[in-house]
Parts: structure tokens; sequence; C-alpha cells
């Protein structure tokens, strides 16, 4: 239908920051679509059906955007993830709504997986924790400890932490204690799965329940 030929990066002047999480993906827009360059030198506005680009917002010259490893989106909301995390009204680029630095959330300098977009708010995965950012104002909903650094998946009601060398699962304490209660009652001598939910207990926090658990 159209077809774009631009130059790519040249040696040694790719981005450092990257890594294979951070592959940049095209976001639409109202105006049309948002396209990295692969020179890593501009975001793209691009017609979706001419394929007439319509603006070249230059990556090194936008304080706005301040240099993007790459952009996330939803029907309202665009979100450009580099040496911050911004937000803009994906028709109104020019102002970011509002600025998350990540030396307010983390010791990192940057997350160490691909932040996923769920629901209102957004999954960043760090070092030691997952946290969960309000999609509306960028402040901070809650932390999950965990125990590996990841790429974040999202699975029913399930979160997957997958690492270099692990695959963790995670879900809401309820849900979990819901399901090993219901495996004892299945099976009362099973002697793994009162270990199983002492485990749970201990790693929740919650003392009655590993009271509970252990007599």
């Amino acid at each position: 239908r159209w077809l774009h030929r631009m130059d790519t990066a040249k040696d040694g002047t790719k981005n450092l920051r990257a890594r294979p999480y951070t592959t940049p993906r095209t976001v639409g827009t109202p105006q049309g679509m948002l396209v990295p360059a692969p020179d890593d030198s501009a975001l793209l506005l691009v017609d979706p059906d001419s394929g007439t680009i319509l603006d070249r917002i230059l990556s090194t010259q936008n304080d706005a955007f301040n240099t993007p490893l790459y952009l996330l989106g939803d029907d309202t909301r665009l979100y450009v993830v580099g040496s911050d995390l911004r937000c803009f009204a994906n028709d109104e680029l020019d102002t970011p709504l509002w600025i998350r630095p990540w030396s307010d959330v983390d010791r990192e300098l940057m997350p160490a997986g691909r932040i996923q977009l769920l629901q209102d708010s957004l999954l960043v995965p760090f070092a030691d924790r997952i946290v969960q950012i309000d999609a509306d104002d960028g402040t901070i909903l809650r932390s999950l400890p965990v125990d590996k650094a990841g790429n974040v998946l999202l699975a029913d009601d399930r979160l997957i932490v997958a690492s270099a060398t692990h695959l963790e699962t995670y879900t809401a304490f309820d849900l979990a204690e819901e399901a090993l209660l219901n495996r004892i009652a299945a099976d009362p001598t099973d002697a793994e799965l009162r270990m199983d939910l002492v485990r749970l207990a201990a790693r929740g926090q919650n003392d009655t329940l590993l009271i509970e658990a252990g007599t």
C-alpha cells in the first residue's frame, strides 16, 4: 500500500540505554500514527492511509518528549518511557499531563522490564518489585516485592514475571488462600499443601492465617 525507506542508526550511535524489552512500537493517535524513526533521531507522525509524514518531532530537540526509548498508548493517552515516565493526552503532544521521575520510585535509573498497561494504570517492573502507577496522575498505587526482575505479563487474575531464568506467578492473596484451602479440604492428609499455606501466610504477613495454618 505504501512504504518508506529510511536511514538506520550508524554504528556506535544506537541508544546505549536500549534493551531487548525497549523495542519501539507504533502508537495510534487521533492525528495519525507515531512511529519512531529507525535511526532514533525523531518521532514521525504518519497518516495510516496514505503514508504521508505529517510531522517530524526531533528526539534531541523536544524537551516535552525527553528522548524516549519507547512509547505506550491507550484510547486517550500516550506514555513516553525514557529517563522518566511522561503522560500526554494523545490529542495534545506539546505538554505532558504528568511526569514521574524514576528517582522518585526506585534507586535504579530505569525499569528492569517492559512497562505494561492495565486498565487505568501502568505496571512498572523494577529489580526488586513491581510498581503500579495511576494513569490519571502518575501517583503510585501499590508496590509488589518480587524475587527476580523481569518482564510483566497478565493472564486473567494472575501476574506473571518472566526473568532470564525464572517464571513466577502472583495472584491476589484472597484468591490464593481460597485455592489452597479448597485443595486442603479435598486432600486433608497432604502435608505439602499445608506448608504451601504457611508460606503464603508468611509472605502475605497474615499472622492470623499463619497461626491457623500451623495448627
